[in-house]
């Protein structure tokens, strides 16, 4: 029985930014399933997790992360 935990196949967050593919970001508390399988390639949607996360710390959590593909508003 496959891991629920991980996805099948690999994969990685910032091949498919880095190559304009679309994908789904869900920003959420623990509340949210750790993995969710979307489309044929076996690809996931990817999930940021916080537990028990107020809203201000999953949008650090998601700078942090994200901070050198996020452009300065007003450029």
């Amino acid at each position: 029985m496959p891991d629920k935990l991980t996805c099948l196949p690999p994969h990685d967050i910032e091949g498919g930014m880095t190559s304009g593919e679309p994908f789904t970001l869900v920003l959420c508390d623990q509340n949210f399933p750790p993995v969710l399988p979307a489309g044929e390639d076996g690809k996931c949607v990817v999930i940021i997790r916080v537990e028990d996360g107020f809203l201000s710390e999953i949008k650090s959590v998601f700078s942090d992360r994200f901070k050198r593909f996020c452009k300065p508003h007003g450029n």
